[in-house]
């Protein structure tokens, strides 16, 4: 695939999975298993990762994930967003506090063959924690 073609395919991701919170159409983006980099590298199942999207989704049921500049070279997308939302459900083991936050985030997306293979991921979870008023 292009570069171009690259980032249509995470946008297009984006727009599906994380705005509009189609949950059951992460195949359609994502290879199963996905090499997750965030967790030292370990392929997860695609049933495991909706999990994941489904528990932000849980705990911030007004969650926004806004791109603010996405970028790509050969195989790799790289997103920057800024994530905000009000939290209203538990959240790494913490009750609601009703309380909102604004925090970033970079995604880099390795894409082989139209589907995304591999991940790394960084949003600032303690921010997010600070923001919450939740100690460690």
């Amino acid at each position: 695939m292009s570069v171009d073609a690259n980032k249509m395919l995470v946008s297009e991701f984006h727009q599906v999975v994380m705005v509009e919170r189609r949950l059951d159409e992460v195949a359609q983006f994502m290879r199963d298993p996905l090499l997750d980099r965030d967790s030292k590298g370990v392929p997860e199942p695609l049933d495991r990762v909706k999990r994941s999207f489904a528990m932000y989704f849980s705990a911030f049921p007004d969650l926004q994930s806004k791109v603010e500049d996405i970028t790509a070279e050969a195989d790799k997308v790289v997103c920057r967003l800024t994530l905000t939302g009000t939290h209203q459900g538990e959240f790494m083991g913490a009750a609601p506090t009703g309380k909102s936050f604004s925090a970033s985030a970079i995604h880099i997306f390795r894409i082989v063959d139209g589907k995304i293979t591999e991940r790394w991921e960084w949003v600032d979870r303690m921010g997010i924690r600070n923001q919450l008023g939740i100690q460690n």
